[in-house]
């Protein structure tokens, strides 16, 4: 009897290094879809982040008194092969006004020698498809470049040297059309920020330091809002170059449109169970093998130990096609009717067989409602082990090990 379970152990950790063999091909798999999002985003438009309208004078930066932000995003689903990347073209409308008090501030006598540029800073400007600029009523003409420290792309204009009558507003509004893959952020530089983002994408993900204050998520896409005061955040109306870069760059909050492509995680979580799922069935054969008297050969365990590692392949390769829920249960199916027709001969019983399936359903069905819990997996994991720990207890209650494992003596 102990070289019999030593052989039974033996033969399930062969079949859990088959299981982690799926673990790796599905870190590689994962690592083709992320790949091939990069190969799709790369010669669409990245993820944006819109920093600004700033005025930039030599060394500082003004903020606007008020900003207003506009943004309808279209999106679209661009494929390459069997892995998709969310794109999108970005309908933008920014518009508010600068105070002169700031700008004198910054320069009280006009310098030739330290011009004023407008500078709207961006992550991905390849996306830029058309822009206009409006400064205090009149049209100015964009240059690449931000001026921007702390960020490399973008567009600039001239806004002169700098003569400013005092308490007067200054106003500015920019259209773009914008390329962009996956997400849309923008800086809260305004004293008073306001944003609104609409698409028809129905699954948005709300993202940064700032939530909306009044998001719609319908059948129809969503419509957010953010109002944001200056107060909230830690940066003054002047900001040096040299200073606040990263809090600037922390302040960025938007929207994501969210892709559901979680069954990756969800396999790998699954793999993390496959010790429970051998040793669980192997137990069910070997006390059936103990309280019936039916004999199982290490090899007939073996293949049983295989079928189980195949159901992770399976899973991977159909979700990749048809989504995780459906694989699950095709998969779940074809392994436990697999091994149930296995038994049926093996065990000399439709019964037995009938009990191995129940068991095996049983199990793939507990294990997909641990797969979708976060805060409760563990509780609910270990009150499992707890049931299948009393009830094999129970059921070997009366087995005289001691007589098992004696041999029986030769005629």
């Amino acid at each position: 009897m102990s070289i019999k379970l030593l052989g039974i152990g033996a033969v399930g950790v062969i079949c859990l290094i088959a299981s982690l063999v799926v673990y790796g091909l599905v870190s590689e798999r994962e690592s083709r879809f992320q790949d091939a999002q990069a190969e799709i985003t790369s010669s669409w438009g990245n993820e944006q982040l819109l920093a600004g309208p700033f005025m930039v004078s030599g060394s500082k930066y003004v903020l606007p008194e008020r900003i207003e932000y506009k943004i309808t995003m279209d999106p679209q689903v661009r494929s390459r092969g069997i892995f998709d990347a969310v794109v999108y073209t970005a309908r933008v409308r920014i518009e508010g006004v600068f105070s002169s008090e700031d700008l004198r501030r910054v320069m009280p006598v006009p310098n030739p020698q330290l011009p004023f540029m407008l500078a709207l800073g961006m992550t991905d400007i390849r996306g830029i498809e058309s822009n206009s600029i409006t400064w205090n009523g009149s049209k100015l003409s964009a240059e690449p470049g931000s001026a921007l420290s702390f960020m490399d792309g973008g567009i600039r204009a001239y806004a002169g040297t700098g003569t400013f009558a005092p308490n007067t507003t200054y106003t500015f509004a920019y259209d773009l059309v914008l390329k962009g893959s996956e997400k849309i952020e923008v800086l809260p530089i305004g004293k008073d920020t306001v944003v609104r983002i609409d698409s028809p994408w129905r699954a948005p993900k709300f993202s940064g330091a700032f939530l909306p204050s009044e998001p719609t998520i319908g059948d129809r896409g969503f419509d957010a809002q953010w109002h944001i005061s200056h107060l909230g955040r830690p940066y003054t109306q002047i900001v040096d170059r040299q200073q606040h870069i990263t809090a600037l760059r922390d302040s960025a909050f938007g929207v994501e449109l969210f892709q559901q492509v979680d069954f990756y995680s969800k396999i790998v979580r699954s793999i993390k169970y496959a010790v429970l799922f051998i040793a669980i069935t192997f137990m069910a054969f070997f006390l059936i093998e103990i309280l019936s008297g039916v004999r199982i050969h290490t090899v007939q365990y073996l293949l049983v130990g295989f079928a189980l590692a195949l159901f992770y392949l399976l899973l991977l390769s159909l979700s990749e096609h048809i989504g995780f829920l459906a694989a699950y249960i095709i998969a779940t199916l074809m392994i436990a009717g697999l091994i149930t027709i296995y038994s049926t001969k093996l065990l000399q019983s439709g019964r037995k067989s009938g009990m191995i399936f129940a068991i095996l359903i049983l199990l793939y069905g507990y294990l997909y409602f641990v797969l979708h819990l976060e805060d409760y997996a563990l509780i609910f994991g270990s009150l499992l082990l707890f049931a299948l720990l009393a009830t094999i207890m129970y059921l070997t209650r009366n087995i005289d090990w001691y007589k098992l494992s004696t041999p029986k003596p030769s005629v």
